[in-house]
């Protein structure tokens, strides 16, 4: 079958039965033609692999194209290789003068195999028999490779300043069809001598083959696999024609600034700020400034492909890096990019993880933090606001690196936390002083509260107070009681445990055994519990819920989910369950005896509302 082949503006037809390949479009034969979805399959002597060139896009991948046009041009690759090796060896093994007429003949007989490879019989054999051939070649014909590199030189020195006639050829492969020391021009033979600077070479041969052997042995070195699962987030092309780029390679650690993006997105941003997010995560790498990281923070934050252009560079200036100190900061630098965006290609996503992978042992806590939060921004979103990340919250994502916070952690590791500064307390210090702050700030007689959200901003800067136990700034009840639903919601394990929730929900028709399943939780959570429900009895009472329009009900439809934890995907199910949720919540809230939380009375009482 003939098909088109699109090269450098010029279309050639190959057959991909016989071999053979033309400028002229074979007559009366029918041709595939040339396509944007037309891949050309190529072999890397290197690595011993196929790769895939598109010319009209100009994109080179290690992958086999999905839904494409592969055209197998491996072999007419190997065959001009070979060719042009025969070509070589014979061409430096002739005189001066007295072989010239060779020479002539074995370049011209070269090109004729190439024109015309169809006469010899061969067909496209298959991807495993080229493979062998291949490395089989490759093994024998070091030797080879030297004296062609030395005759392709002096050809460049000795061609004449006539237009050679091209030998159709694959790309970076194709060679010119003229002999070292003849051209043929008009049917008359112009000989030109030698240069003395050819004639005469500055180094011995024995040198060269010394530089040969070494340079072979550093291009059969085994190459790292790292990152090659996820290459297709990158741009592995090196130009035209050429080889892809291992992401190992890529991902290498390098002084100069970037030319080009790291990873394949297209976005203006993209290109625009690419050089100046590397330029911070190189200068936080070395000097550790805060105003460097403030600035890589705010651009991952803001713009979603400078964030998976964060990643692989903070990766790659930690690989081979120097100086040994780079890689904890890196690490550390990974981890508190997570606390505030995520990745959101999941090929960048799966790179993270690997890297981590190979410092797990060495850097335990960072790697263990770095997981935790790749999982939780990856299913829950970056952190939300309008307001870039300040320094103080910058900082207490680094803090928390190291030292438990009280948000996403159990009752238990909470308590343990407070017990140096807060020994008394037998519930969370965050839950005590929030329900406290609610009341101080009007929120008995403000309406819809614990309906309407806080401004997400005040909300975050909140948090960031409530971590250094204080409430200082504190200056809006919808606020507080959108943090205390966070703080509900994030807990490692809900108020009422996954355990028992089908047990829980099966009561939420009968008051009374709503009240007396209670006393299967656990003594801390059970504490928790009894403070909360005498918390939301005081704006349960009818002469709060007349100001604030918020009954019993309303209260247990906008607490119960930061409560309990979804069972099941299914929506009817969880509707079903919501309506149970809510049903149980406000048994709770309408017949539980708080009294045993009635020490933490000094700022709402029951009574007295």
């Amino acid at each position: 079958m003939w098909v088109e082949i699109y090269e450098r503006g010029e279309r050639m037809f190959a057959n991909l039965g016989t071999g053979q390949c033309q400028w002229e479009a074979p007559v009366g034969e029918p041709i595939k033609q040339a396509n944007l979805s037309q891949w050309w399959e190529l072999f890397d002597h290197s690595t011993g692999r196929f790769y895939y060139y598109n010319a009209f896009k100009m994109t080179t991948v290690w992958h086999r194209p999905m839904d494409a046009d592969i055209i197998p041009l491996a072999r007419f690759q190997q065959r001009q290789r070979r060719a042009r090796q025969d070509s070589g060896i014979s061409n430096t093994k002739s005189t001066t003068s007295t072989n010239n007429d060779a020479a002539s003949t074995a370049s011209n007989n070269t090109s004729t195999r190439l024109l015309n490879a169809s006469s010899a019989g061969h067909s496209m054999s298959s991807r495993e028999d080229l493979i062998e051939e291949m490395n089989e070649e490759e093994a024998g014909n070091e030797e080879s490779d030297v004296i062609s590199q030395s005759t392709i030189a002096n050809t460049l020195r000795n061609s004449v300043n006539t237009t050679p006639r091209r030998t159709p050829g694959v790309g970076a492969e194709s060679t010119s069809e003229s002999s070292p020391e003849k051209t043929l021009d008009s049917s008359r033979l112009i000989t030109r001598e030698k240069s003395k600077s050819v004639a005469t070479p500055t180094k011995s041969p024995a040198d060269k083959k010394i530089r040969r052997s070494l340079s072979t042995a550093s291009a059969k070195s085994p190459k790292s696999n790292f990152g090659e699962a996820w290459s297709g987030a990158f741009l592995l092309n090196r130009g035209f024609m050429k080889k892809p780029m291992l992401v190992s390679e890529l991902l290498t650690f390098q002084k100069k600034p970037l030319k080009r993006p790291l990873t394949n997105g297209s976005s203006k941003i993209l290109m625009k700020e690419f050089g100046e997010s590397f330029r911070l995560v190189n200068c936080y790498l070395e000097e550790e400034k805060i105003c460097d990281l403030v600035s890589l923070i705010s651009f991952g934050w803001n713009h979603a492909e400078i964030a998976n252009e964060i990643y692989p560079s903070i990766i790659k200036q930690s690989r081979q890096n120097p100086n040994d100190r780079s890689l904890p900061v890196a690490l550390e630098l990974t981890a508190i990019c997570l606390y505030f965006f995520a990745p959101s290609n999941k090929n960048v996503q799966n790179l993270i993880k690997e890297w981590l992978n190979l410092h797990e042992r060495d850097h335990k806590p960072i790697y263990q933090s770095c997981l935790s939060r790749l999982k939780k921004v990856v299913e829950k979103g970056n952190r939300r606001g309008l307001i870039d990340p300040g320094e103080s919250e910058i900082l207490l994502a680094k803090r928390q690196i190291y030292q438990k916070s009280m948000f996403g952690t159990t009752l238990e590791e909470i308590l343990a936390s407070q017990n140096e500064k807060f020994p008394e307390l037998k519930i969370p210090w965050i839950q005590r002083e929030l329900t406290s702050e609610i009341i101080r700030l009007g929120g008995l007689s403000t309406e819809g509260i614990f309906r309407l959200p806080g401004e997400i901003d005040r909300v975050n800067a909140l948090r960031v107070d409530v971590e250094d136990y204080h409430v200082r700034n504190a200056d809006d009840a919808h606020v507080v009681c959108s943090l205390l639903k966070l703080w509900l919601r994030e807990m490692a394990e809900p108020i009422f445990p996954t355990e028992l929730t089908e047990e829980i929900l099966n009561t939420s028709e009968n008051k009374e055994e709503s009240v007396k399943i209670v006393a299967k939780l656990s003594v801390l959570t059970k504490s928790c519990l009894t403070h909360l429900i005498r918390f939301l009895q005081v704006f349960s009472k009818e002469e709060v819920s007349q100001k604030t329009r918020m009954d019993s009900a309303n209260l247990a439809m906008v607490m119960a989910p930061n409560l309990f934890r979804p069972m099941s995907d299914d929506p009817r199910l969880l509707l079903d369950n919501s309506r149970r949720e809510i049903n149980f919540l406000r048994n709770l809230i309408d017949g539980m005896d708080t009294s045993s939380a009635s020490e933490y009375d000094s700022c709402f009482t029951v009574e007295k509302v």
